[in-house]
């Protein structure tokens, strides 16, 4: 676990590894909606199936973030304030891991035989789990955002190192991944090199 941790100094920096998860649930969820959405009205047995497969993803990967986040809120300070914030945070959290759950069981359990009504009714608890989930994700960005909990806030100056636009950041990766060779004939790898 060391090693780990040394090779990804991110971690070592992590109060809690709910960050590191809770983005996994949130995109197979909101891909399984839409994939699942498009099977219905494609009448589409392949985009069923992999629906089957985002949802059961994101049903696993909701359990591990939760497990995580309730964790967290145990164990990371947080200012009076900030509380109300978190609940909210764990309740539309929670109730779209149930909804995940609840609709990877139904279709289990109904191997997709779905009746018309069974369907649309499936289809609005599939959008009802995305809008907790959103609701959720929005909560947990503003604790860390605007409140900044559980993380290390680094004061940034004034004069502090400002980058032009999207297409010079662009740019420099670009110019970064090419070594170049100057008149002495040797490459230089800038890699980086440069202070920001």
């Amino acid at each position: 676990m060391d090693f780990i941790v040394e090779f990804f100094p991110g971690l070592r920096e992590m109060v809690n590894y709910h960050p590191l998860f809770v983005h996994f649930p949130i995109a197979f969820l909101t891909v399984f909606f839409v994939i699942d959405l498009l099977a219905a009205v494609l009448r589409s047995r392949a985009l069923f199936v992999v629906a089957n497969w985002l949802l059961g993803l994101g049903a696993l990967g909701a359990v591990v973030a939760a497990a995580f986040g309730l964790q967290a809120a145990l164990t990371v300070a947080h200012p009076p304030g900030v509380h109300e914030i978190m609940e909210n945070h764990r309740y539309f959290a929670l109730n779209a891991t149930a909804l995940a759950w609840l609709l990877l069981l139904w279709r289990l359990i109904n191997r997709a035989r779905f009746s018309l009504p069974g369907r649309i009714v499936h289809l609005l608890l599939a959008a009802f789990m995305v809008l907790n989930l959103t609701i959720a994700a929005d909560y947990g960005g503003l604790m860390v955002y605007k409140y900044g909990v559980a993380v290390k806030a680094v004061p940034v100056e004034a004069s502090g190192h400002r980058h032009r636009s999207v297409w010079d950041e662009i740019g420099e990766w670009l110019h970064d991944l090419v070594p170049h060779t100057h008149g002495d004939g040797h490459e230089h790898d800038h890699g980086h090199d440069h202070a920001h």
